[in-house]
């Protein structure tokens, strides 16, 4: 059989369902259709709003995540999704506040290992704990004293807590948060926190300065960093560590770190169209930086250079990113110029992202076989310490496995119902997402 030509594909992924169950017993057929869909998705892919539950009109203003759960902290209340955001319900049985209220409210959500963490940002005293994925909260506000909070962090023996009454450490021993220890010169509002193993980073706001101070003890003493981004003048709109890099923004500009600090090398972004830059966030390879009024932005050199993939979603203030489930998702907000249709929770696959260089670091030699399998699926020459998700149509994720040292591995697929998946595999330094399909 001939084809001349092949005409746009108006849904992509139910057209992939619909050969697999129809022509299952044409394999060549069914493979070339699905690898037509892969090009086409590549070629004219866009953000796609998946805020289904959350109200209309809703700031998003934080996105997080607990194991395969998504969080969208908004103006509108808290909200969680188990479905990779295609629909949401509302997070209540927050103590003192009537579930009635739970749209009225300022919600922020931060996440630390298997903890979460919500701000009211309506009031003081006001900042929850959660230990069971946000079904039932409980006050966290012991020793507080009443401050509104803005950045929670981890290094996995301490939780640092940023505050407008200065930063906090959480104290097992007497179950509170307690005023930072050493030099740390508190009673200044902190708004940013970075932590890595045993360094910590925080930023005071102490007008007119925006100074970072590091610790090397998880906290027990400090020092002013000898280099500060941006003079030591600019309040961080984000800041995040990339493989062994520090990326740190403000409104306008891009400063670079390579040493932890010490040294800064600020420098107005290449290929934007913006100069406010919002947020910040990475796959472990690739940066994404959202942008004030024009999308979301892709470099994969970090920070070097940056190229646009805000097809879909080009007037919102984004607000917040982060990435589950081999989708990036972008959380949209209010602001001066921003249409309505344009705020909430958007979503893109990761793999969208395959011509900016996310399988840098991946053999080109990996292969999946046979493919379709019956069952048992070989994965050839994978990284080290690489990790393998296979994923259903919709994204979600039905088979984790963990690979520590064996470039070639079976899985086992057998499980599965007939139909097309994805299998992503992550290694420390990239990712890559190849289809397959379970006959």
């Amino acid at each position: 059989m001939r084809f001349k030509q092949w005409g746009v594909l108006v849904n992509p992924v139910l057209t992939i369902l619909n050969l697999t169950f129809t022509t299952m017993k044409n394999k060549l057929i069914l493979l070339a259709s699905i690898t037509s869909v892969i090009f086409s998705i590549t070629a004219h892919a866009q953000w796609v709003r998946v805020a289904n539950g959350i109200p209309a009109g809703a700031s998003i203003t934080s996105l997080v995540t607990i194991d395969t759960s998504l969080f969208a902290g908004t103006d509108m209340g808290g909200y969680r999704s188990d479905d990779l955001g295609t629909t949401w319900r509302l997070c209540t049985h927050f103590p003192s506040l009537p579930t009635q209220d739970s749209t009225k409210t300022f919600i922020k959500f931060f996440s630390e290992g298997l903890k979460l963490y919500a701000n009211n940002a309506n009031g003081r005293n006001t900042f929850f704990v959660s230990t069971d994925n946000g079904n039932s909260w409980s006050w966290d506000t012991a020793g507080l004293n009443g401050s509104r909070v803005w950045a929670v962090a981890s290094d996995g023996a301490t939780t640092y807590l940023g505050s407008d009454g200065g930063l906090y450490q959480w104290s097992d021993k007497n179950k509170q948060w307690m005023v930072a220890v050493g030099d740390f010169p508190n009673g200044y509002e902190v708004a940013n926190i970075l932590v890595h193993d045993s360094d910590v980073i925080a930023q005071i706001l102490a007008s007119p300065h925006a100074n970072l101070f590091h610790s090397t003890d998880h906290g027990s003493s400090w020092n002013l960093l000898p280099g500060q981004p941006f003079g030591g003048t600019e309040a961080l709109t984000s800041i995040l560590l990339l493989n062994s890099t520090i990326l740190a923004t403000d409104v306008s500009s891009l400063a670079v770190s390579s040493d932890y600090g010490s040294h800064w090398n600020e420098q107005r972004v290449s290929g934007l169209y913006t100069t406010w830059l919002l947020s910040l966030t990475t796959d472990g390879h690739n940066l994404f930086l959202g942008t004030r009024d024009s999308g979301v932005y892709i470099s994969s050199d970090n920070g070097g250079s940056f190229s646009p993939m805000h097809n879909g979603l080009y007037h919102a203030d984004v607000a917040t990113l982060t990435v589950l489930g081999g989708f990036i998702f972008a959380g949209t907000s209010q602001g001066s110029g921003t249409y309505a249709s344009d705020w909430g929770v958007w979503r893109r696959p990761l793999s969208d992202s395959a011509n900016a260089g996310v399988a840098q670091g991946v053999p080109t030699s990996f292969e999946l076989s046979p493919n379709p399998t019956s069952g048992m699926l070989t994965i050839h020459n994978a990284p080290p310490e690489s990790h393998v998700t296979v994923m259903n149509m919709l994204g979600q994720s039905v088979l984790e496995v963990a690979n520590s040292s064996s470039p070639d591995f079976t899985i086992d697929l057998s499980h599965l119902q007939p139909g097309a998946y994805c299998v992503r595999l992550v290694s420390p330094s990239a990712s890559i997402t190849k289809m397959i399909v379970r006959e």
